[in-house]
């Protein structure tokens, strides 16, 4: 990878959610190769605030297979400097500094692949997920996903309407399921905190289905990333099919673990 930073300009900025934005990039001719990624990477950018330079992470929520533009999100965590000045304070022509992408958060894929790709996210855990469930469903037309996706209220659930589209779109082969913490009377799906019952609801039945071989993508809070970890421990999955990404900030000013600030993967 090069250790050069490179400025880039912000080409669009939608609101996701009450909290959380897309941010969208303008990346030149002459930097499409060097900035050419994988499902699941992320980019590390800096970023100067009133004066002072930041360095965040932030991974990618767009597909290279699929989607035109090429874009992170980012979710506003408490006294987040870097968060709440993208959510708020950044504008379409503004300039970011951004190394090219990293990260080992995805597989190969192959058009000739018949995988279960397993899916837990949790909070703005989905930007890199949502990556790596639009490439693959375009990219395997054999493989079939399962999302476990959990969020506090209707209303923070990123890339929502999107997801749904996708599940109508391809509901023979991806099985999306919410999980809320907050809830109406009419709320149909998992309620709650994301737990061990329904990932073995789920767990169960995409194990009696028919597949080469399963890869498992899990991204979130910390204790969610442990639960998972441990479940699918006891269920023997090979370490190379378990892919674990933690989202954590570095320093003080940035303290939530569902910030989509990524510090470091662990692939078991």
């Amino acid at each position: 990878m090069s250790l050069k930073l490179y400025p880039i300009k912000v080409s669009n900025k939608s609101i996701l959610t009450p909290d959380s934005v897309k941010i969208s990039l303008d990346i030149t001719d002459e930097l499409k190769t060097l900035f050419t990624y994988h499902q699941g990477q992320y980019l590390s950018i800096k970023i100067n605030i009133n004066g002072a330079d930041y360095s965040r992470e932030y991974s990618l929520c767009t597909s290279p297979y699929t989607d035109s533009d090429y874009s992170f999100a980012s979710k506003i965590v408490k006294e987040g400097v870097v968060s709440s000045y993208l959510f708020h304070s950044l504008n379409k022509g503004d300039t970011i500094y951004s190394y090219p992408p990293q990260g080992n958060f995805f597989t190969e894929l192959h058009p000739m692949n018949k995988k279960l790709y397993f899916l837990v996210a949790g909070g703005s855990g989905i930007t890199p997920v949502y990556s790596i469930l639009k490439s693959v469903l375009f990219k395997e037309p054999e493989s079939r996903v399962v999302l476990y996706y959990g969020n506090n209220t209707m209303q923070s659930i990123m890339f929502k309407d999107e997801l749904n589209e996708l599940h109508l779109k391809y509901n023979n082969r991806f099985s999306l399921q919410y999980s809320l913490t907050e809830y109406d009377s009419g709320w149909e799906g998992f309620k709650g905190m994301m737990n061990l019952i329904d990932l073995e609801s789920l767990y169960s039945k995409a194990e009696n289905m028919n597949f080469n071989s399963k890869e498992f993508f899990i991204c979130g809070p910390v204790d969610l990333m442990n639960l998972v970890r441990t479940f699918l421990e006891t269920k023997n999955i090979p370490d190379e099919n378990i892919h674990i990404e933690y989202f954590k900030a570095p320093d003080a000013e940035e303290t939530d673990d569902e910030s989509n600030q990524k510090n470091y993967e662990d692939k078991k």
